[in-house]
């Protein structure tokens, strides 16, 4: 897969994350947990992809939710800082087709809304400048 073009490449990760959607919306966790490790596999495998491209940090987002829905609070956190490094440089884009218009503002919306138990892991939230520029 590494050969592919990177219209085939984005087109992979794109479709991993969808597929993780459709799990985690029908509360398949360890199925959408399983397809988003999957997907920082091709990220990490393909030449398209560079370390803080913002499509990792929708990953790192999203497996974050998905750790917390599991109780892998641990995992969570570092997924959560993790996507909070990336969108510190990156700026949010709206062109991941498949994945719905809207899709990262309710991965926002969700993180927000979160109840971290313990004390360490309430320190690290998505940046203001990210969530404003979400709204």
């Amino acid at each position: 897969m590494v050969n592919h073009d990177v219209p085939d490449q984005l087109g992979y990760v794109r479709l991993m994350i969808s597929l993780a959607r459709v799990s985690w919306s029908q509360a398949r966790l360890s199925e959408a947990h399983q397809t988003l490790e999957k997907a920082l596999v091709l990220t990490e495998t393909y030449r398209t992809f560079s370390k803080g491209n913002f499509y990792k940090g929708v990953i790192y987002l999203f497996l974050s939710l998905v750790n917390f829905e599991l109780h892998k609070y641990p995992e969570a956190w570092l997924t959560l800082a993790s996507a909070n490094d990336i969108f510190h440089v990156e700026t949010p884009r709206h062109f991941i087709p498949g994945m719905g218009s809207y899709f990262l503002q309710e991965l926002c919306r969700t993180e927000s809304f979160l109840q971290w138990p313990g004390n360490s892991i309430n320190g690290i939230r998505l940046s203001t400048a990210f969530r404003a520029q979400m709204a």
